[in-house]
């Protein structure tokens, strides 16, 4: 297989930039992504792949549910604070967040919007872990458009 090849197509495909948010209370967790994508219209849901050896991936299958909020574009600062490494509490210090109504999980208020959704399935993905989530409640902040990976100048 041409790996140059692949790699440049793979960069290619379009990828929003997203805040998932995972845990209640003192184990809220907030973390940057960006391989998401809508999977079913009735019922609604979405699909996100989280590397394995994360925090987030751990949080995330362990947990009953997740967030996932779009970044607007120009919105990097928050981003890449939240796509670093860090102890969960110092990560979310300063950082504006409301309650999901459902699930009562983490939703950053600088955001477009958001959607809040029961895990439904996991699955391995080479080295990520898919995660399925049924849409259980969902709201708009603004009509910006989405951050786009490839606005960020980020490789992944």
């Amino acid at each position: 297989m041409n790996r140059e090849a692949l790699r440049e197509v793979l960069r290619s495909l379009v990828h929003g930039v997203y805040v998932l948010g995972t845990g209640r209370g003192a184990e809220a967790h907030l973390a940057t992504v960006s391989w998401v994508t809508q999977v079913s219209a009735e019922p609604p849901m979405v699909a996100v792949a989280l590397h394995r050896e994360s925090r987030v991936a751990d949080r995330t299958t362990a947990s009953l549910g997740f967030t996932l909020s779009p970044l607007a574009h120009g919105h990097t600062t928050l981003a890449s604070r939240l796509g670093r490494p860090a102890a969960p509490a110092s990560k979310l210090t300063g950082i504006a967040l409301e309650t999901s109504p459902s699930l009562g999980l983490p939703l950053p208020t600088e955001s477009t919007g958001w959607l809040e959704c029961r895990v439904a399935a996991r699955m391995d993905a080479g080295d990520h872990v898919l995660v399925l989530g049924a849409v259980v409640d969902a709201g708009t902040r603004s009509t910006e458009a989405t951050l786009l990976l490839r606005e960020t100048g980020w490789r992944y």
